[in-house]
């Protein structure tokens, strides 16, 4: 199997691994095809073909039919799901692409929200006091005053 997109690759070997694994969590289905998946080989049913494992991005798939399978499922059902599997591939990494942009755009937009919980409201009114080293205040009147009009006053406190 080859996908272009990086993303997709990588999303497709994620897929591919779990059909490999599925097997042992399968346990109430009777005999389902095996699945092997091949990262860094060829399988063995193409050694005697000459393979360029660079244009495989994701490597291979095999697919093992029991007599059961053909007998439960019938043939054109099973030819059905091997010519279709890489389209359902395609499937499954757009609809969890599009799953894991939802819950991108929903986590941006509660940071957004909690930002703007978190900004300040701008006052219109201007400081009413005036802060000294030290941490003392002295609360001003409405006109200006001068240095020496405020240590006049504070010292008057």
């Amino acid at each position: 199997m080859n996908f272009k997109d990086t993303v997709d690759q990588s999303l497709a070997r994620i897929l591919l691994l779990e059909f490999h694994e599925a097997k042992k969590h399968l346990k109430g289905m009777k005999n389902p095809p095996e699945t092997r998946y091949y990262t860094n080989t060829i399988p063995n049913e193409l050694k005697n073909y000459t393979v360029d494992l660079k244009s495989f991005s994701n490597g291979f798939v095999t697919f093992t039919i029991f007599k059961g399978n053909l007998e439960r499922d019938g043939l054109e059902s099973i030819l059905e799901f091997v010519t279709n599997f890489r389209q359902y591939c395609q499937y499954h990494i757009h609809a969890t692409k599009a799953y894991l942009h939802t819950r991108m755009r929903n986590k941006v937009a509660g940071f957004l929200k909690l930002i703007q919980e978190a900004k300040r409201e701008k006052s219109d009114t201007t400081k009413k006091y005036k802060e000294f080293i030290g941490g003392t205040t002295l609360n001003l009147p409405e006109e200006d005053v001068t240095k020496k009009e405020i240590i006049k006053m504070k010292g008057a406190k």
